[in-house]
């Protein structure tokens, strides 16, 4: 992907990480479990799709998120399927990577988030529509997101990750899978 073909944005959010870890806390999942079912829901969403395939470094990740049959399904739920949606397979154009470079964080936990458009250090895969990247993910999470212009629609980046730090706070309390999935669609 050419850096003249994808838009990008980058969020730093102490509530964020707050979020994925009280989740993760809460439902005994590991965070970036949280985070990557939390992504998954998302893109399905802003896509128009019933699941989300993203490819992770071990191969791949796929989780159903259909609203009509997770209608009364509650996050807790959704996080226990996302901990054995890992699969052999290796999809193609949507990307999650790990590339945690501390784990603690500067920031305390009551800063505001930071959004901003940025350009990419790391060049997106090949062929890549989609490719976020967790930097960081202690008292604040930092993530950049790559996406092809256009696939991510009007909101591009900067709002799929506004809307990811949103859906986290959301699902905090006593929100369903389908309606975290029609918040953001």
């Amino acid at each position: 992907m050419d850096h003249m073909d994808l838009d990008s944005g980058l969020i730093e959010s102490p509530a964020l990480a707050l979020a994925v870890h009280c989740l993760g806390a809460r439902h005994r999942a590991d965070p970036v479990t949280v985070l990557l079912a939390a992504v998954a829901l998302e893109l399905a969403a802003y896509t128009g799709e019933d699941e989300a395939a993203l490819r992770v470094p071990a191969g791949g990740f796929r989780l159903d998120c259909t609203p009509s049959r997770y209608r009364h399904e509650p996050f807790g739920s959704l996080l226990r399927r996302a901990e054995v949606a890992y699969e052999d397979s290796r999809p193609d154009g949507c990307w999650f990577a790990d590339r945690r470079h501390d784990s603690t964080g500067a920031a305390g936990v009551h800063g505001a988030a930071r959004l901003a458009a940025v350009v990419p250090r790391d060049p997106a895969p090949a062929g890549a529509r989609f490719f976020l990247c967790l930097l960081r993910l202690g008292r604040t999470a930092e993530l950049r997101l790559c996406a092809a212009h256009g696939y991510l629609g009007r909101r591009g980046p900067l709002g799929f990750l506004s809307d990811l730090e949103r859906v986290l706070v959301r699902a905090t309390g006593t929100s369903t899978t389908a309606g975290l999935y029609a918040a953001v669609r």
